[in-house]
């Protein structure tokens, strides 16, 4: 887009501003895009969204299953001590919650973005709709800027502030090689940013297919920077972690290259854009972007202050448990996969629906939405409860850390239903640009259930690790019947972005 910039009072977030209500909700032009999705092809409108979404979360936690068993691969070979051998999978364990607290920074962006997008395709209005993605890559490099100097630079104190909680003895080697993963992955965390905005934007479009892909790009990169960096093969150095750090690092630049390539090529079939719309600049489109987006940031700052303190009541536990928490979390991704992909349904289709002026068939979206995705969850809970410990042994190859990631794992199961739920209808909200009421279902869950929680139950009762997955069960209870809650009361149907 260039420095034009949309009058003020269209709807393309001037007058009221975004995220406030619509009096005009409904009132849209009956040629506008969605209209296409209807009561009888919204089902496989869902599974067509959802699965490519469900597969890119997989392969996005194909990397962290790489990681984690490379690395428990390297450390039976690298190391005869027990302890040490704990020690790469303990400094995954502690790097972990902040490389993902720094990564809600790209939310100021990417949610945004598929509220945006989404709402412009829906009107029919893919002009504006590339404006915004153009506006919103340049934005998110210049926020993703903001991470590298602290995070290259404070990469030891961060590390060392997380460590400090520790009551026992340091194990030799844990600090600097947590510290080395995390300044790779803040060094070119810019191009982390830009794929995630970028992805969003896609998903807001009705475009889950080329994100996917984006993913085993992604991959790609990530397996063979480890394979090489990790064990030293074809005379590279031997880096254990800090060659992990470079593979995230890595799998980020490869992926924005393939998505910018994709956008610019034409080859998304909901979006195109020209490469000359990757440097315009739209300071309208930009405040739009930042107004949808900054509830959602405050949302995630309030989780991730509280995951922190959070995994500090983890981190006071031995290196086993600790070793064991990274390996059941690693097994629970795969939880995570369904439930990126009915939250990637549920936003795409609330932003496009309302966009066409059909709110009625928005709600039976949700509806529909979040019913496909419990039910998809279904084997996934089954596997858990049956095969926690050989899935355990796999990715851990420590019998010890597996028997008490096991535990754990069967736990988890019960979270897996209230995980998907919660997640599927929190898209819907953000999609349809209501980015506020989110919030409320995150305060109480972090603050009111998952931190007091944890803390009394591994600290004050000394339930160990397994106060920790107790603690998380309840936290994914109490969201989905907020969540539950705040779309059924119907707001979100008559925001404006």
């Amino acid at each position: 887009m260039t420095d034009t910039e949309p009058p003020s009072g269209s709807s393309s977030g001037g007058g009221a501003g975004a995220g406030d209500p619509d009096p005009a909700a409904g009132s849209v032009p009956p040629s506008s895009a969605a209209d296409e999705i209807h009561d009888g092809n919204l089902s496989r409108e869902i599974l067509r969204l959802a699965i490519p979404a469900a597969l890119q979360n997989l392969l996005q936690t194909a990397m962290f299953w790489v990681d984690t068993t490379m690395l428990a691969s390297f450390a039976q070979s690298a190391f005869r001590d027990p302890e040490l051998q704990a020690v790469p999978l303990a400094a995954l364990a502690v790097v972990g919650p902040i490389v993902w607290s720094l990564t809600v920074i790209a939310t100021l962006t990417a949610v945004g973005a598929t509220a945006l997008v989404g709402r412009r395709i829906g009107e029919g209005r893919p002009d504006e709709a590339r404006e915004i993605v153009g506006t919103a890559a340049i934005l998110s490099l210049a926020i993703g800027l903001v991470v590298v100097v602290p995070g290259t630079l404070g990469s030891d104190a961060l590390v060392e502030a997380l460590l400090a909680i520790s009551p026992r003895e340091r194990v030799p080697g844990l600090a600097e090689a947590a510290s080395a993963y995390l300044w790779w992955f803040a060094l070119l965390f810019p191009f982390r940013a830009l794929a995630l905005t970028l992805e969003a934007a896609l998903r807001g479009a009705g475009d889950t297919k080329t994100p996917m892909f984006g993913g085993v790009v992604a991959n790609i990169g990530n397996f063979a920077t480890n394979a090489v960096l990790i064990f030293g093969l074809w005379g590279a150095p031997r880096l254990g972690v800090e060659g992990a750090g470079v593979g995230i690092a890595v799998a980020s630049v490869t992926e924005a290259a393939f998505l910018i390539f994709m956008l610019a090529r034409g080859r998304s079939a909901r979006l195109e854009m020209r490469t000359a719309d990757f440097v315009r600049f739209s300071r309208r489109w930009a405040r739009d972007l930042i107004r949808v987006s900054l509830p959602a940031l405050v949302d995630a700052v309030i989780f991730h202050v509280g995951f922190m303190v959070y995994q500090l009541a983890i981190l006071s536990l031995d290196g086993t448990q600790i070793a064991a928490h990274r390996v059941a979390i690693t097994v629970q991704s795969a939880a995570f996969m369904p439930a990126a992909g009915f939250y990637a349904a549920a936003a795409s289709l609330s932003g496009r629906l309302l966009g066409a002026g059909k709110a009625e068939l928005a709600v039976v979206a949700s509806r529909r939405n979040a019913i496909f995705g419990t039910i998809s969850m279904l084997p996934i809970v089954a596997l858990f409860l049956l095969a926690a410990h050989p899935l355990a042994l796999v990715i851990g190859q420590n019998p010890a850390v597996a028997e008490v990631a096991a535990r754990c794992l069967r736990i988890g199961a019960l979270e897996v239903p209230f995980l998907l739920i919660t997640e599927s209808l929190r898209g819907t909200l953000r999609g349809a640009g209501e980015t506020r009421q989110p919030v409320l279902v995150t305060l109480v869950g972090t603050w009111g259930v998952r931190v007091p929680l944890s803390w009394l139950l591994v600290r004050s009762l000394g339930w160990g690790l397994v106060g920790i997955w107790v603690t998380t069960v309840i936290d994914w209870t109490v969201r989905a019947i907020i969540a539950i809650g705040l779309v059924r009361a119907g707001g979100w149907r008559h925001r404006r972005v």
